[in-house]
């Protein structure tokens, strides 16, 4: 699970810093302290080298990190529990500069910001940073940066040229029209693409065609569900 870098970590009593020439993060709570460089599934934990399991990295404007691996580096304990859609977070008061746990319960996030849009990849929730779904209508727009990594497809906006394409699928657009054309064949979309505040946003259905993803959106949740067509 990631997390966005300031929104946990300051909760939990770290203090961060952020290299940009470096792009790397550094977070040390008492007399621990971890560094972490976007992409590189290598870390340091007070100085020995750490292998991850995924790195951090920039998503929608915002950088996320690996959940399990920060809390447990900073000595704090993480658990997650399934059937609640819930994390919490312990920290022991020699590290944690004496804050209560951090809880982060996704019904409850639901009941607090009942128009708020979730996700769901393969039975795990994947939290929307920076640029944020919304609803134009019926139709359900997502952000394209998170999405083409969540799907895993490449792409590439044009903003001179106001074009998007997918190249591997063979897909082209100008942004603002509903019509897109894959291998040559013309298809109309729900929605047009557009651009939002420096972010591209596309229709859900886009995602599908760009992809080898299903994606479907459930409207009684609000919530978009990804799935693999890959076995």
């Amino acid at each position: 699970m990631l997390v966005p870098l300031r929104g946990v970590l300051e909760e939990i009593g770290a203090d961060i810093s952020w290299n940009e020439a470096t792009q790397t993060v550094k977070a040390t709570m008492g007399e621990r302290d971890i560094q972490l460089t976007l992409g590189n599934t290598m870390a340091l934990v007070n100085g020995q080298r750490v292998g991850l399991r995924m790195p951090a990295m920039r998503i929608g404007g915002s950088t996320m990190v690996p959940l399990r691996f920060i809390g447990e580096a900073l000595g704090a304990s993480v658990d997650w529990d399934e059937s609640r859609q819930q994390v919490s977070i312990l920290t022991n008061r020699a590290d944690g500069k004496g804050r209560t746990p951090v809880v982060r319960n996704r019904e409850q996030e639901r009941a607090q910001n009942p128009n708020r849009i979730m996700m769901r990849i393969n039975g795990r929730d994947e939290p929307f940073a920076g640029a944020r779904p919304f609803m134009r209508g019926e139709d359900i727009m997502v952000p394209l940066e998170q999405m083409s990594r969540v799907a895993r497809f490449s792409y590439r906006y044009d903003a001179a040229q106001n074009t998007l394409t997918v190249p591997e699928k063979k897909i082209t657009n100008a942004v603002g029209s509903r019509w897109i054309e894959k291998n040559g064949q013309r298809i109309r979309l729900e929605s047009p693409t557009e651009v939002r505040g420096g972010a591209v946003f596309v229709p859900l259905e886009l995602i599908e065609l760009a992809s080898d993803q299903t994606a479907t959106w459930n409207p009684e949740t609000r919530t978009i569900v990804m799935a693999s067509l890959r076995p």
